[in-house]
């Protein structure tokens, strides 16, 4: 993977190059020292949402491109859950951009599929992990009874609506959830239902969302 990565960034005018999983982070990365992995970490969320929602109305759509004062950002999606990202001058050719990030699209989606594919040196792991819950005590009470059946209902329901985005949003939502709860119970799972609802933004589709929930709270 790295390779690939390499053969990017060795294009004049690319600064960094990333493959960004939606719900492991960073999966690997080349880039000058300014480009910590937590602005790369911050800069792949924001873009994956953004793609998230242009897939939305666009449903064919596979990359995203943006410009920030002298630089561009070009995201293209890469299979399941990862994309592409490249920081660039706005002087790099743009034929020569595509014409190399559609054989790295295959090698990536090639190396991504591989059963002995890993994380390069100094990525974060793709292994999958329980979100970052809280206090211990909350931890363990998610983890038992009705509320990981509960849980895992609100995120299928979510992705029925947003896509591969909600696996990331959904941990970030139940993080930021936990840390302003004393306890699960009845009306604070109502209350992580709204903050998911609302990392929506689209009326419709926080309509559709609310019925598949419905359930779940016993609303006819």
């Amino acid at each position: 993977m790295e390779m690939v990565l390499e053969d990017i960034k060795c294009m004049p005018g690319v600064s960094c190059v990333f493959c960004f999983d939606t719900s492991a982070g960073i999966v690997a990365r080349i880039a000058a020292p300014e480009f910590s992995d937590e602005k790369l970490t911050s800069v792949g969320r924001m873009l994956a949402k953004i793609f998230s929602g242009g897939k939305q109305v666009f449903a064919d759509l596979q990359s995203v491109q943006l410009s920030v004062d002298q630089w561009n950002i070009f995201i293209i999606w890469v299979t399941g859950t990862h994309y592409l990202t490249i920081i660039h001058e706005q002087s790099l050719n743009p034929n020569l951009l595509n014409m190399t990030l559609a054989q790295a699209v295959k090698d990536l989606t090639t190396a991504l599929a591989a059963p002995s594919a890993s994380p390069t040196a100094g990525a974060t792991a793709a292994t999958p992990e329980k979100p970052s819950l809280g206090s211990d005590k909350i931890r363990q009470i998610l983890l038992t009874g009705p509320f990981p059946r509960v849980l895992a209902a609100m995120e299928t329901s979510l992705a029925k609506v947003m896509g591969p985005m909600a696996s990331m949003i959904f941990k970030d939502t139940l993080e930021k959830w936990t840390e302003s709860i004393d306890e699960p119970n009845r009306k604070t799972l109502e209350m992580l239902a709204k903050m998911l609802s609302s990392e929506i933004g689209d009326s419709e589709k926080i309509e559709a969302f609310e019925k598949l929930i419905a359930p779940i709270f016993g609303a006819r």
